[in-house]
């Protein structure tokens, strides 16, 4: 029975912390990119930042010979 109760406890501890971790760096991150993104929506429309247009290209195309 002990045996039964001691591998619960180190499946658990083998499976859950490694799932704890991941889990807080993946709503650690996702929170801070929301919060750019909100802080970047809020000064685009302030007039402060204007957002570059991200469809044209950097570099001007070559002109057909």
């Amino acid at each position: 029975m002990w045996d039964l109760a001691i591998n619960f406890v180190i499946g658990l501890v083998v499976i859950g912390i490694p799932s704890y971790v991941f889990y807080r760096v993946g709503i650690d991150a996702g929170i801070e990119r929301g919060v750019r993104r909100q802080l970047l929506r809020e000064l685009t429309l302030s007039g402060i930042v204007e957002m570059a247009d991200t469809k044209s290209p950097h570099r001007q195309p070559h002109s057909p010979a």
